[in-house]
């Protein structure tokens, strides 16, 4: 069946009991355990389960990024954009500045999350102004979704 058995019998183990004592082990139920689990706690309830079986995540990971829009962190960060466009253009990076037309485009037609398995659990902000991304210590990570073409504009020095 496998070229890497758990247990072999005559070596790991010659009677039912032992057998029973190994299959029990907390070694092999714990690995029992994380091959019949879930993938990710949103294939729990996710309608698609039996078609995909949880094939775009992996198992030793059981927490997502969860995607959200908050006009508290957007504000913020529009506050963080015009207060910081200086240094922001003399480092080159892409920005996209605060704009009514982005704040109500974020507002009425965010992104399509994406379900991304991590070893933390994140949170993800959609943003209307600022750089691409960026990092919140301990577990906030904040994204524009535009491109730069379209007119959006590049700060440069």
């Amino acid at each position: 069946m496998s070229e890497h058995p758990l247990m072999t019998f005559g070596s790991d183990f010659k009677t039912v009991d032992e057998f029973w004592g190994l299959w029990n082990a907390q070694t092999i139920r714990g690995f029992r355990e994380l091959c019949s689990s879930y993938p990710s706690k949103h294939c729990q309830n996710c309608k698609d389960w039996l078609d995909c079986g949880g094939k775009p995540y992996r198992p030793i990971f059981k927490n997502m990024i969860t995607f959200k829009y908050s006009f508290y962190y957007d504000l913020l960060w529009i506050f963080r954009t015009w207060e910081n466009k200086n240094f922001l253009s003399q480092k080159k990076l892409v920005v996209f500045p605060p704009s009514i037309k982005n704040i109500i485009k974020i507002w009425f037609d965010r992104p399509d999350p994406v379900l991304i398995d991590s070893p933390f659990d994140i949170t993800c902000y959609w943003i209307s102004a600022g750089t691409w991304g960026s990092f919140m210590v301990p577990n906030k990570i904040f994204i524009c979704p535009w491109n730069n073409k379209g007119g959006y504009w590049i700060m440069t020095t």
